[in-house]
């Protein structure tokens, strides 16, 4: 991923690239959205100097900074007014990572902006900026959440289904296959479940939330991606709870 992103939506799926050198959140919305419509998002890393200079010149409310810099990253969705500060959390699939050790990535949303801050490299976000350069962008702030609510789901879902093949797996062995080995390795199971079980809760709560509180921003097909993508949270956690189980 790069520093800085920052792109312009005109309302039907195209978008232009914008500078964010030096510019903040409400120059970048005076200069294209006031005068075309549409909304602004900027995706940062906050690991790199250019993503906190950007921050910290960013023009927003210290509300929104703590939100956007916090330590505690547990799945969750506050509203301030016209305001949506949200958390979520997706499988960590980087190189060399564990996918129960989640990537979380801090949301400030606004009828007529979207910053995005990121700590390591999250595929969910990849995949939402890749149809951008094909005229595919997001038409609404709304649509650019439930896009990426869904891909954090679809991106799950594998991580899930390995451990129930795993479970299968050491059902399927012969009983003098057993002892210290399959132990350690259904500890294994048990543990990656609960790990990621911790924030596939919250995360639906979150989005479930977010459906029913009255913005404007939110369409009602907005609204049914959020409840889509809710039931779809809701199945991974209740398969974790039967993987625990097992």
């Amino acid at each position: 991923m790069q520093d800085v992103q920052a792109y312009g939506f005109d309302g039907k799926g195209g978008a232009v690239a914008l500078p964010c050198d030096g510019v903040s959140l409400e120059q970048m919305v005076a200069q294209l959205v006031e005068p075309q419509g549409g909304f602004v998002w900027v995706n940062l890393n906050r690991n790199t100097d250019a993503g906190r200079t950007w921050l910290a010149q960013s023009g927003l409310n210290a509300l929104a900074m703590e939100a956007l810099t916090a330590d505690e990253t547990r799945p969750r969705c506050t509203v301030h007014g016209e305001t949506v500060l949200m958390i979520l959390r997706g499988v960590d699939l980087n190189p060399g990572a564990e996918p129960e050790d989640m990537v979380s990535v801090r949301l400030f949303m606004q009828a007529q902006a979207v910053v995005s801050v990121q700590l390591r490299p999250l595929t969910a976000l990849d995949d939402v900026i890749e149809p951008i350069a094909r005229g595919q962008g997001p038409a609404t702030p709304g649509e650019l959440l439930t896009r990426l609510a869904l891909r954090l789901a679809d991106r799950a879902e594998p991580v899930v289904a390995a451990l129930n093949e795993r479970i299968d797996d050491l059902e399927d062995r012969e009983p003098g296959q057993s002892g210290a080995g399959m132990r350690g390795e259904l500890a294994d199971i048990r543990r990656i479940s609960i790990l990621l079980r911790r924030y596939m809760f919250p995360q639906r709560d979150a989005l479930s939330t977010l459906e029913i509180e009255e913005q404007d921003w939110l369409t009602q097909h907005d609204r049914a991606r959020l409840r889509e993508a809710t039931e779809r949270v809701t199945r991974l956690a209740e398969k974790l709870d039967a993987t625990r189980d097992r």
